[in-house]
């Protein structure tokens, strides 16, 4: 599988790690990508995919964001926005990593009927107000999952897509589910907070 990132895209380590980003709570442990222009925020992928997901950050100025998936011959085919304001600055309540302005993640998920996601268009979007981390794609149906992430929103992902996300899969439909009340192990979700916080 190749991905290319657009020529604008840069990366970043956590400033707490050493770096200089200025983010918090990044899935993928200690780095972030970002870019300063938008001439070109594409992503590419070949060969193409059916699913595809991947975590954002961003302030609200930068919000709404939409991510069009687009087929080899520029067909849009599948299409999500993102609404999640991420930055402490616009008033996301973030905890954990103990520095970061851009510290509240959020999914965003992109399903074709078959393999052919060839690339993927950020728009909505400022320079320097959105960040994206950890890329997860299949070139196979996946059976989606309920999910409960760490901060109780509940959303559909594929089950190793949600405990990557160090969420809980429960075995309900994740629109008719309750994140407080209910796991797949039948116990109570505010029995295992503790292990979230």
């Amino acid at each position: 599988m190749n991905v290319t990132f657009g020529a604008s895209w840069l990366s970043l380590i956590d400033a707490d790690d050493g770096g200089g980003g200025n983010f918090a709570n990044e899935p993928s442990s200690f780095t972030a990508a970002y870019f300063l222009d938008t001439d070109d925020i594409s992503i590419s992928l070949n060969p193409p995919v059916q699913y595809l997901e991947f975590w954002y950050v961003a302030s609200a100025v930068s919000l709404p964001v939409t991510v069009t998936a687009y087929d080899a011959n520029g067909v849009a085919v599948d299409s999500a926005v993102g609404n999640t304001v991420g930055t402490s600055s616009d008033g996301a309540d973030c905890v954990g990593d103990p520095n970061g302005t851009f510290c509240l993640w959020d999914i965003v998920t992109l399903n074709a009927a078959v393999d052919n996601i060839a690339s993927i268009e950020i728009l909505g979007s400022t320079a320097n107000q959105f960040g994206f981390d950890n890329m997860f794609f299949c070139t196979e149906t996946q059976d989606l999952v309920g999910c409960c992430l760490p901060d109780f929103s509940c959303v559909e992902l594929t089950a190793e897509g949600c405990l990557a996300a160090g969420g809980v899969v429960i075995d309900i439909d994740c629109s008719n589910a309750d994140c407080e009340t209910v796991s797949n192990e039948e116990t109570y979700w505010d029995s295992l907070k503790s292990n979230y916080r």
